[in-house]
Order: C-alpha cells, then structure tokens, then sequence
C-alpha cells in the first residue's frame, strides 16, 4: 500500500493523524473506550501538522481515528489537501458508512482503506461490534468498494501486487477459526491483516470474554502470526517490525503525541503539538523508543510487548538526560 521508496531515508514516513470522530459501533476490542477528550485541534492546526510533516519527508497521511473517520464532517477537506500536496492517505473504516460515491472519491484521491472486519457471521460480528444491524450492510459496502477500486493496484520492480484495499481482523475467543475464510474471501485484491487483542480502553473491560485462558491468548497470538500477510502489525516491514512504529509518529484529537494509536497510556505524556514543533516531538519519540528497546529488549508491536506497562517509566522529563 506504499511506493517502493526505502523508509527511514527521512526523518519520518507517515504522520497518523487522528480526526475528532465518534463511532457508531461499541466493538468490545477497542482500544479507546470513550475516553476523556480535551479541546479538539481546529482544521486550520490539522492541515499545519501536515504541511509539516511533509517537509519532515512524509508521504503517506494515515488516518486511524479515534472512533469512525466517515462521521468526521472534515475527512473530505483533509483528504484533498493531502491529495494536493501528492500526500497519499490510509483511512481506517468500519466500512458501515463507506458509500459508492465516497468510495469513488477516495480512490480518485489516492485514498487507501484499512477495513476492520473481526467476522463473516451475523451473530460473531453483532457481539464483537455491538451493532448487529450493520453487518449486511458492511459486508455489501466492502464489495462494492472492491469493484470500484478493482482497477486501483500496481506492480513492485519485483512484479509483487501492490493493492489499495486491506481487510483487519482481531482474533479472539469467538473468531478464532475463522481467520482461514477470512483469508481466503480477502482474495488477492485485499491485504489480509490479522491481530491479536491489545489491552487498553474497552478491551480490558472485556479481555476475559475475548481472550480467554493465558493458553488462548497465546494461541491468538500465533494464528494472527500466521494467518496475517504483514506478519502481525498493520504497516509491516520484511521483519514484521510495524513501519508507523518506526518511522511515524502519531497525534491524537487533541495534539497529544502517542507512540502509537493503540498506546493509550501515553496520551499527554510526551507532549502537545501547541505546544512544541513536529521535529521536537518527533525526536524525543524516537528517543523514548530507543530507550524502551535497550533496556527491554526489541520488539516489532509497542502494545504487544512483553514490557509494554514500563513505558512510561521511560517517558518522563529526565529519562533521557
């Protein structure tokens, strides 16, 4: 879902911005849960932030939100201006609002989708998401937007598929055997992205429901591993090592800089975009990071690892002095 240029030649790769967006589904695996929210960032900030990314050496906007993108009234304007600035975009959906004229206008803007789909049964994908009612719907949007960017794929120097479209699926207790069919209904127009469960905002509330035993957790981990065609995290690199990780940086709906979206621990911790400049914020990441891994050892997903709870331990005014 990239170009073929080497990531790491820039200070950074991708911005992850989130919009100020709620959601119309209450999936018991996500990772924000309605958390407490400050003043929300103004357009005119959200379209500086990404001025200056692009001088940073982004080329790719993504946009994970903090709920569902599609409610966001602005997600239009934000697309363009990135379009403008020959900026591509990666918008996470739950495809339940993804009309065909939105789908066309995506593609039309180098838009490319990250699709949350846990399950291809009514019931599975009901309790999981708690909207039960959308299910034909968003299994309907899903192929009409295959059709239309059926067209939108091109080939690497190495003739791989390069496609726009990427399905992701969280493994749990209730879905676990489906990740096969899942697999194989993604075909080879749609990146099969598997994971297992983070546990930050509503997933803790329900992590025994959807993890299980300690054993079935670990079972999670091994069929995401093996089922996911970027080995685990959303943006893979060849060594499964997540690429927004590495070589982005993430800013919240409120100018928060987390390490990544799914860290919802370091929200307010490194620092604010009103406050302090992209570079600064993005060096003192990179910092925090490198520290995490000297003193815990590597890993290619922050929210997965092992130490994840002594990160913020790290973060803190003197832990890089």
């Amino acid at each position: 879902m990239e170009d073929e240029r080497a990531l790491g030649q820039t200070e950074i790769d991708y911005l992850l911005l989130s919009l100020p967006c709620g959601c119309n589904l209450e999936c018991k695996k996500c990772f924000v849960g309605g958390g407490e929210r400050k003043t929300y960032l103004s357009q005119e900030k959200r379209t500086d932030i990404v001025e200056e990314a692009k001088e940073m050496g982004a080329r790719v906007v993504v946009i994970p939100g903090e709920g569902e993108p599609l409610m966001e009234p602005g997600i239009r304007k934000m697309i363009q201006y990135c379009h403008s600035l020959g900026m591509a975009t990666i918008v996470f959906t739950n495809a339940t609002l993804l009309d065909e004229e939105f789908a066309r206008f995506a593609k039309d803007s180098g838009v490319s989708f990250v699709i949350s789909l846990d399950s291809l049964k009514e019931d599975v994908y009901g309790f999981l998401t708690g909207g039960g009612d959308f299910f034909h719907k968003t299994v309907g949007n899903i192929e009409k937007l295959r059709v239309i960017y059926s067209d939108a794929f091109s080939y690497t120097g190495k003739g791989e598929k390069v496609v726009r479209l990427a399905v992701n699926a969280v493994v749990t207790r209730q879905n676990r055997h489906e990740m096969r069919h899942l697999r194989d209904w993604c075909g080879d127009d749609m990146v099969f992205i598997c994971n297992s469960l983070v546990r930050e905002g509503r997933a803790v509330q329900h992590w025994d429901k959807l993890a299980g035993t300690g054993e079935e957790y670990k079972e999670q981990r091994k069929i995401a591993l093996e089922m996911s065609e970027t080995h685990g995290p959303t943006s893979a690199c060849q060594d499964g090592r997540c690429a927004y990780l590495f070589y982005g940086l993430t800013v919240g709906v409120d100018g928060d800089i987390l390490v990544c979206p799914d860290a919802r621990g370091t929200k307010g911790v490194i620092g604010n975009v009103r406050e302090t400049t992209l570079k600064e914020l993005n060096r003192m990441h990179r910092g925090y990071l490198t520290e995490f891994f000297k003193r815990h050892g590597y890993g290619p997903c922050i929210v997965r690892h092992p130490e994840y709870g002594r990160l913020i331990e790290i973060i803190s005014p003197d832990a890089l002095q």
